[in-house]
């Protein structure tokens, strides 16, 4: 219930999980190892150090210039009384340090603001990115499974909108939003030829719904619901145009009332230069055509009337493979709706837009003039890739099991040294040659406890035995074929799992079959049949279980030879098997393959049902999960990097800008060209406090990412450490289980062979007094 969880969380309480699908997607990424971290903590050990030196030097020197202005100050006010040429310098200063701090104090408020949002971008960004990897994974699985030459990845894609009232700089560090897309890559029929497009999250999940649906007629061998490479294909999308990069053209002429024509840097948003666009701004008056006189003060220019032209002539130097079709499109003040050129038609890296557009201001306000002093016109290039043809691919149908399985199955025998079963067994003896048929025997010796060790092999490497529920002993007859007892006995499976490719079970085989207890029995070979009946295979549903009846040849030793035990055979000394070390069985693959017998059984035809698409659905999930958190990570770290290279750049193109500008109208009018040039002074400090207070910011949010993460290391350490001594007791407590049921056995062994002595003792009593009476009565 919203309401109730809504009021859980406002009482401080957890509301209850819900298990939704959102939730089975992180549960399965948390169990296969790769959720998705951002771990901004990682960063702080490598650049912690540097920023701390950076903060430190920044802030000593804004503190020396400040001390350096007010002691000039207080030079000027201790000479006496000043002129009003050294009174006009003391306020232009005193105004200057009350500036900086003025802009200093604001921006660190803004930052403080930020800190926020930079968190929540954090978290949101992390939750996305848990939810999508696997489905990424999968989304990759399915087109190789499809024969598809298609790959997603994830991609982080900053965008920097555009506002009236803030430089593009200060847009770019306060109002950048980063978003989650996936980037989809399809190759040509060659490595070298690629097309790549963007699709945000929402589109991504709508499209591997649809591939899913595909993918589950691909594994019936069903025909698909589209053709390749066109509407309807869920893995394709038709080129479209996408965004080169940006020139920014900034309108510090029109506040002069001049001039500016140039040839403009193309940034994409990792600052790389992507070409050149050629752009012209002309203030004119009225008519369009004559040229008034530039002004030094813009504030001058307040409710007069104000007319200027744009140009933009073409651009020069593209590269990459979005160059066809290219247009320009930009947006001005606070218009919402972007104005565009025409479309250049065709591939080409030096497109011609001959695009011209007229401005009029009616009266200039002190938004429209500041818009004009601070902004800039953003410039956005576009472009459309070429269509590939996708390369072709071998697809993976399903395989289908085959209608004769071979197993390859051997039995062997280890023995007690005893009736009773104890920690140590022993190989039987083993000779080639032995029963009339040719075939290998084991050697058995009488009244000893045994069990029996199975292992099966198989050709099929997806159909692979998973479980066998029962195993049966008997038939016993010898080699000439006399049947010495026709009953079947159930063993006892201690153990079954899988070894590297086979499937060993372990059986308990106590002395049954009295008949081979016998003193006429020894020397003697005998055969048994072991049927195995398997219940379950990997990937199949069987509607009955399958069983394998193996024959299995056992020789009477006539008598043991040396140590007591049997440690000796025939063929020599016997392999001893100890498990009291907790090891298990120790196979000897040599043995095994000379005990192994080749089997078939004929399973008849398969249908591929729903169940077992649902299962290779399954496995392709859980198998096909991408670990991207270094690819994640990677990318944060080249688009802070990015960010950094694109925000000094756009700073080089303004001041180059300025220059242009200086340099023109220091032939008309120097005082405006000294006003620029404190203008570019100026707007280079701003970029210097932006620039300092955003990694002030970034410092202190990395030290609060790195105590929260440290508090969380040292909550999983404790709880760790609880785990961890839970375990011990736990092991402590089976261990004295153990050694308690170890006693009880001994006791009851004891007790046994106290009950046994007392019986021979009883025989041996009765025996002798009957001897005695017989005696006597001979005698009489």
């Amino acid at each position: 219930d919203p309401l109730a969880a809504a009021a859980a969380r406002a009482a401080g309480a957890t509301p209850k999980t819900l298990f939704d699908w959102d939730f089975a997607q992180k549960e399965l990424s948390d169990a296969l190892g790769a959720t998705v971290t951002l771990k901004v903590e990682e960063e702080i050990a490598k650049e912690r150090e540097a920023l701390e030196v950076k903060a430190t030097e920044m802030s000593t020197r804004f503190a020396k210039e400040r001390e350096e202005m007010l002691a000039e100050v207080q030079r000027l006010r201790v000479q006496g009384p000043a002129s009003a040429e050294a009174k006009a310098e003391e306020e232009f200063k005193l105004k200057e340090i009350e500036s900086k701090i003025v802009q200093v104090a604001a921006f660190r408020k803004q930052r403080e603001a930020s800190i926020a949002t930079y968190r929540r971008d954090l978290i949101r960004l992390e939750e996305t990115l848990v939810r999508l990897n696997p489905v990424v994974g999968e989304a990759n699985a399915m087109a190789t499974q499809m024969g598809r030459k298609v790959a997603f990845a994830i991609k982080l894609e900053t965008s920097i909108p555009e506002t009236s009232t803030t430089s593009p700089l200060e847009e770019l560090w306060n109002d950048k939003i980063t978003d989650v897309m996936i980037r989809v890559t399809m190759t040509g029929h060659t490595d070298e030829v690629k097309r790549a497009w963007l699709w945000a999250v929402d589109e991504f999940y709508d499209r591997v719904f649809q591939i899913r649906d595909q993918f589950t007629l691909h594994l019936r061998s069903q025909p698909l619901g589209f053709s390749k490479n066109k509407t309807g294909d869920p893995f394709w999308a038709p080129p479209k145009p996408e965004l080169i990069g940006k020139a920014f053209l900034y309108l510090t002429p029109i506040a002069h009332r001049s001039q500016f024509s140039d040839w403009l840097p193309i940034l994409d948003i990792a600052g790389c230069t992507q070409g050149e666009l050629k752009v012209s701004l002309k203030c004119t008056a009225s008519n369009y055509v004559d040229a008034p006189e530039p002004v030094a003060e813009p504030e001058s220019m307040l409710g007069e009337e104000l007319h200027f032209t744009l140009r933009i002539d073409g651009a020069r130097k593209l590269i990459g493979d979005v160059t066809t079709d290219t247009f320009v499109c930009y947006t001005f003040s606070d218009e919402e709706r972007a104005r565009m050129s025409d479309i250049c038609e065709g591939r080409t890296t030096a497109p011609s837009y001959s695009y011209k557009e007229a401005f009029d201001v009616q009266k200039l306000s002190t938004k429209m003039l500041a818009y004009f002093t601070l902004d800039a016109i953003c410039f956005e290039v576009w472009g459309q890739a070429e269509e590939v043809a996708e390369g072709i691919a071998k697809a993976a149908a399903i395989e289908q099991p085959p209608e004769i399985f071979d197993f390859f199955v051997s039995i062997d025998i280890h023995e007690a040294t005893t009736e009773v079963r104890g920690d140590t067994w022993i190989e039987a003896g083993w000779e080639k040659g032995v029963t009339r048929d040719g075939k290998p025997a084991l050697y058995v010796t009488q009244n000893r406890a045994r069990r029996i060790v199975i292992s099966v092999s198989q050709q099929q490497s997806l159909f692979m035995v998973s479980r066998f529920a029962h195993v049966w002993l008997g038939n016993l007859r010898d080699e000439f074929h006399h049947v010495w007892d026709a009953s079947y006995i159930p063993l006892t499976i201690t153990s079954q799992s899988r070894v590297g490719d086979r499937f060993e079970l372990v059986c308990e085989w106590f002395s049954q079959f009295d008949a081979l207890n016998q003193a006429s029995c020894r020397g003697k070979v005998f055969y048994l049949d072991v049927k195995l009946e398997c219940a379950e295979l990997e990937r199949l549903v069987l509607e009955e279980p399958v069983i394998l009846n193996r024959r299995l040849n056992v020789a009477i030793e006539g008598k043991t030879n040396g140590a007591p035990g049997g440690l000796y055979s025939k063929k020599g000394p016997r392999r001893v098997v100890h498990e009291a070390s907790g090891k298990g069985i120790v196979p000897d693959k040599d043995r095994i393959q000379r005990l192994e017998e080749h089997m078939q059984h004929y399973m008849g035809s398969w249908d591929i049902t729903g169940e077992a698409v649902d299962i290779a659905m399954a496995s392709l999930k859980s198998s096909a999960v991408a670990d991207t958190g270094k690819e994640i990570k990677k990318q944060l770290h080249e688009m802070d990097e990015g960010l950094h290279k694109l925000a000094a750049n756009m700073l080089d193109e303004q001041n180059r800008q300025l220059e242009v500008l200086a340099k023109a109208l220091a032939k008309a009018d120097g005082n405006a060209a000294a006003a620029i040039v404190e203008k570019k002074r100026q707007a280079t400090e701003r970029h210097a406090v932006v620039a300092s207070a955003m990694q002030e910011t970034r410092l202190e949010d990395e030290s609060k990412v790195a105590a929260e993460a440290e508090i969380e290391r040292l909550r999983k350490e404790a709880l760790e450490e609880e785990r961890r001594k839970l375990q011990q007791e736990q092991l402590k407590s089976k261990g004295l289980e153990e050694e308690r049921k170890k006693l009880q056995d001994m006791l009851e062994e004891a007790q046994r062979q106290l009950e046994q002595s007392q019986k021979e003792a009883a025989a041996a009593k009765y025996k002798a007094g009957t001897q005695k009476k017989s005696s006597a009565c001979l005698m009489q």
